[in-house]
């Protein structure tokens, strides 16, 4: 129940960021999201490895 509860609380802030920004997309949208939910237990290094991670993960070949 608490990750549908999680889930539900994801996609309404993931809309809400759209409605700020519909241009916001990729690895910004990701950050936004993740900056809403965690705000100050993200620290510099946890978010250049995100968008490292975010940045590598769109560059990649798919499967």
């Amino acid at each position: 129940m608490a990750t549908a509860m999680f889930g539900s609380a994801v996609r309404v802030t993931l809309a809400g960021l759209r409605h700020e920004d519909p241009q916001r997309e990729g690895i910004a949208l990701h950050l936004a999201l993740l900056e809403r939910l965690y705000g100050d237990e993200l620290t510099p290094s946890i978010r250049a490895a995100v968008a490292a991670y975010d940045l590598h993960a769109q560059q990649s070949p798919s499967a």
